[in-house]
């Protein structure tokens, strides 16, 4: 009795949309391309491309609680245990987008974001990049922490709508990683519905 009550439970769940990985990919997207079913669906709003070289998809679609934020993580290299529920790796790439209300509110999002920037973080580059005719500021650092596993980076903010939108590669030292080219190619693969 137990397991058909916990059966109809979990169905109920689905089927109201509560439990993850339910949001249905939309048929094509704000350019007017057609859904790629090998895109990493981001809450209905984004489709994803897997990033190129060794990178695979880790973890999709986690939603933080009491927030309108998604993410998905792709990794590649070796994996290091930090402690036992957390694990990192070689290169980690790693995309949040957040539904702020409206356009104006992602903007000061984004803003705040970007004055919080820092941290064990030390800034050694800014750059701009154009991607399909977009401006994108990246924000290369090096990481301080004696603790982190990670020896440098690049970050990237931007607002589309009323979503704000942040993408950050990291990678260990010894790890041969163009951190530009990757995250350019990265921003080229997100498609908008």
């Amino acid at each position: 009795m137990k397991k058909i009550i916990l059966m109809t439970l979990v169905l109920a769940l689905m089927l109201s949309g509560c439990m993850g990985g339910l949001i249905p990919n939309p048929d094509t997207m704000a350019d007017g391309t057609p859904w790629d079913d090998s895109w990493t669906n981001m809450a209905g709003r984004l489709g994803v491309e897997q990033p190129g070289g060794d990178f695979r998809l880790l973890t999709t679609n986690g939603t933080l609680e009491g927030l309108q934020v998604q993410y998905a993580t792709w990794v590649c290299g070796e994996e290091t245990e930090v402690d036992k529920d957390t694990y990192v790796y070689d290169g980690q790439i790693y995309l949040m987008t957040e539904v702020c209300g409206t356009a104006d509110q992602a903007q000061q999002t984004r803003k705040e974001w970007q004055e919080k920037f820092g941290g064990d973080l030390q800034i050694t580059d800014r750059e701009q990049i154009t991607v399909d005719g977009a401006e994108y500021e990246l924000l290369h650092y090096d990481c301080l922490a004696a603790d982190s596993h990670f020896a440098r980076g690049v970050t990237a903010l931007w607002t589309y709508g009323d979503m704000m939108l942040v993408v950050d590669i990291a990678c260990a030292e010894g790890l041969d990683l163009d951190l530009t080219d990757t995250m350019e190619q990265f921003i080229r693969g997100i498609h908008y519905a």
